[in-house]
């Protein structure tokens, strides 16, 4: 039978705390700092996310408000913004808009305002994780959902 006898465990740990507690620390250290850099990467993300939805719903407005070249090459450049960094879900919605604003579809301006409430929810998404909020709640407040009517 095999006695074990605690204070000599205890003094082995004692007398060899180098051979485990550096490589302990070390590994716990680099595990925090992965784990941190992780989290500031999506953090750094997430915010430039918001101002490119921020800008690109901006332009938006003014483009459906005033429809000339300069509003146009500005939404297209935006459009190129949001391909690189929007989630899926977003890309998604705001190119199903874009191809109604460039005529490649035929215009039905409730689908085109439903459409831009489904872009300003998917950016809400993607930037809150939840939303309350439904298509129709986001028509009553975007400023030029009635234009389109």
């Amino acid at each position: 039978m095999i006695s074990i006898d605690l204070n000599s465990i205890i003094q082995f740990f004692n007398a060899n705390s180098g051979l485990f507690g550096i490589p302990l620390a070390t590994l716990v250290g680099a595990l925090a700092y992965r784990f941190q850099k992780s989290a500031d990467r999506k953090s750094s993300l997430i915010e430039l996310r918001r101002q490119a939805y921020i800008e690109y719903l901006v332009l938006l407005h003014s483009l459906l408000r005033r429809k000339n070249s300069e509003n146009d090459l500005a939404h297209n450049g935006q459009l190129m913004v949001l391909a690189a960094i929007a989630s899926d879900e977003v890309v998604r919605s705001a190119g199903t808009h874009a191809r109604y604003l460039m005529g490649v579809e035929s215009f039905d301006s409730d689908k085109a305002r439903d459409n831009i409430s489904e872009t300003v929810l998917a950016m809400r998404k993607d930037c809150f994780q939840k939303t309350s909020l439904t298509i129709e709640d986001i028509n009553k407040i975007i400023p030029f959902a009635e234009k389109l009517k």
